[in-house]
């Protein structure tokens, strides 16, 4: 769509399997949208200025420079160009850089957010750290823990707007490679849902993790033996993976009844870990992902421009 306004600048969320891009006012209202399925994953490094320029053609006044900034996998290894990863502990609201990139189309000006690493312990993040900004905007005393379900699930200790300490576990990851690669795929293909064998399956887990491998493969052969319905199956792996998770999560100390606990992502995918943490009787609240990355994309822009 063409805009009357030209935006002020333009914000992007280029993920692994999906790109988002947003025409920002200059008080970082959301002028237009426009998203594809060209992932980072999908692209060389030479694609990536065609595939935007392709997103945001309409935006783009025909003489002036618009500034763009991206968050995400844009700055991988593998993207458009490395953003170097920034160490811990660091403080989103005031320690943020960001990585310019040269571009062929003198209209646009580009910028890529880095992503955090840690040292002890080895880990690093690259997108989520611009949700956990726009967290922060919304809620600037939080001192507690912050998860970001999805393919690799994030857990992150926050403390007066700082990032200190963060773990990995690759749940998601899991989840696809078992439910659509591994021979439990036979009987796991059902878009239906099995709340309480979901429980029962978290339940348990919690109880004996050290049985996972065990009972793993007899989601396989009860449907085998027993013809055991495959959305009761499905919600069963669903409920051990997230129980393997939350224990070791609640092992390392991001879980405990004196923390906080807040989620960001998709509503379906955070109502899981809720109905989980509540059969253990811990509450956490919920917030939507492409709210508080847009939010953080617009605080880190101005805290760029200061």
């Amino acid at each position: 769509m063409n805009l009357a306004v030209a935006p002020a600048w333009i914000a992007v969320d280029w993920g692994s399997s999906f790109v988002r891009a947003w025409a920002m006012s200059q008080s970082g209202q959301i002028l237009a949208a426009n998203s594809s399925d060209q992932g980072a994953a999908k692209l060389h490094s030479t694609q990536f200025e065609a595939v935007l320029l392709n997103l945001i053609q309409d935006w783009l006044p025909s003489t002036n420079t618009v500034k763009v900034l991206i968050c995400g996998m844009a700055g991988s290894r593998q993207g458009w160009q490395e953003a170097a990863y920034l160490p811990i502990p660091l403080k989103l609201t005031s320690d943020l850089s960001a990585s310019r990139v040269a571009s062929h189309d003198s209209r646009i000006q580009v910028s890529i957010l880095p992503g955090l690493k840690q040292l002890e312990t080895p880990d690093v993040m690259r997108g989520e750290e611009t949700q956990l900004l726009g967290f922060i905007q919304q809620q600037p005393d939080f001192n507690g823990v912050v998860s970001l379900p999805g393919t690799h699930n994030k857990w992150v200790r926050v403390q007066a707007q700082q990032i200190s300490q963060f773990s990995t576990c690759m749940t998601g990851e899991l989840f696809e490679l078992l439910a659509e690669h591994s021979v439990l795929r036979h009987s796991l293909q059902s878009s239906d849902w099995d709340a309480p064998a979901f429980d029962a399956a978290f339940l348990a887990t919690i109880a004996k993790p050290q049985a996972f491998m065990q009972r793993l493969f007899t989601l396989r052969a009860r449907d085998l033996l027993q013809g055991t319905p495959k959305a009761q199956a499905r919600a069963q792996l669903s409920g051990e993976l997230i129980g393997l998770e939350i224990s070791a999560m609640q092992e390392a100390g991001f879980i405990s009844p004196t923390l906080p606990l807040a989620f960001i992502g998709s509503r379906k995918l955070c109502d899981l870990y809720l109905r989980a943490l509540n059969l253990l009787g811990i509450e956490a609240q919920a917030y939507a992902a492409e709210h508080l990355t847009v939010q953080g994309l617009a605080a880190a822009y101005q805290e760029l421009r200061s």
